[in-house]
């Protein structure tokens, strides 16, 4: 019988196990965020580092009402389905509709001229098997 010692290999590897595993769940635990209706519910902090802002632009946001949440007693919380809304509605986008419809244009133009010269390849594949 094999006598284990703090200082073996195997005991040594279970433990750098053991290790990883508690630090695997202790950062599981920290980003969790239970579901209460398939709704997902964020603090303040998380919500400043989703949207990457500070406190005072948090708060500010909070004042102007830019962002919806709802406050129970002195707890305050926040949906992620109403951050994403507002952050899809804020969204800019800077092309214009003629810029878009040109790029589209030149998109299809190469498409098409692709798919000509794939043709042309494929025929001249079949007069060499052939």
């Amino acid at each position: 019988m094999d006598l284990f010692t703090n200082d073996s290999d195997e005991i040594v590897a279970h433990q750098e196990m053991i290790a990883q595993l508690r630090n695997r769940i202790e950062q599981i635990l920290r980003n969790y965020r239970p579901v209460m209706n398939g709704e997902i519910y964020l603090s303040g902090e998380d919500v400043c580092k989703l949207l990457h802002i500070s406190r005072r632009t948090f708060q500010q946001y909070r004042d102007d009402q830019i962002l919806p949440y709802i406050q129970i007693g002195g707890k305050i919380t926040f949906k992620q389905t109403d951050l994403l809304r507002i952050l899809e509605q804020n969204y800019v986008c800077k092309w214009t509709k003629e810029q878009v419809t040109d790029f589209e244009q030149s998109y299809f133009y190469i498409e098409t001229s692709l798919v000509s010269l794939l043709l042309e390849n494929i025929k001249i594949l079949k007069v060499f098997l052939l």
